[in-house]
């Protein structure tokens, strides 16, 4: 298996598979490049590069695995498309339905009923509560809090420690908590 990227998040994703006990771990190098039957990928620096990696990878091999930790609580109503990797200590509630090429945090949420779009990112600690619908090449910071019932557009950056009560209807950056969330690009 060859995990692309070197970063804080790809050690994470080699420590779960290491928790299997069966697969050999080697990292860095371009996707291109990349000739393993499984191949996971941590490319956050931008959401765009993570679908364009997806689209290629599928290409190429057809179907995508799907890496859940064995420390990850999913529950059996949950739905994961191909791609998804959840990490250790992650929550997915019943119900929850996350789309292609998503990934969850350790010690993320994804409470009941709620809809992740495809190639999006909901970081460390980050809490989805029920019922919230993101768009496609979302990222959710570390540590934000999303409310019940909340629906976010495609292509939206919430920044680490926000916390969102109402609907995002347009792209951008946003930061801040409630009457102070700042719409920044």
């Amino acid at each position: 298996m060859n995990l692309v990227g070197d970063g804080g998040l790809a050690r994470q994703i080699r420590d779960v598979i290491d928790s299997f006990n069966c697969y050999s771990i080697s990292c860095g190098g371009p996707v291109q490049e990349s000739k393993a039957w499984l191949v996971a990928f941590a490319s956050l620096d931008s959401l765009e590069k993570r679908e364009e990696a997806y689209d290629l990878l599928q290409l190429e091999y057809k179907t995508i695995g799907t890496l859940i930790s064995p420390k990850a609580t999913v529950s059996p109503t949950a739905r994961i498309e191909q791609g998804g990797v959840i990490l250790h200590d992650a929550f997915i509630g019943p119900g929850a339905s996350l789309d292609v090429n998503v990934l969850v945090g350790t010690r993320a949420v994804v409470e009941h009923g709620s809809l992740i779009g495809q190639h999006s990112v909901v970081l460390t600690g980050a809490i989805v509560n029920g019922g919230v619908n993101i768009g496609c090449r979302v990222m959710i910071g570390s540590g934000a809090i999303i409310l019940q019932d909340v629906a976010i557009c495609d292509d939206v950056k919430i920044g680490a420690g926000s916390i969102i009560t109402k609907n995002i209807t347009e792209p951008g950056v946003y930061v801040g908590v409630d009457q102070w969330l700042k719409h920044i690009l």
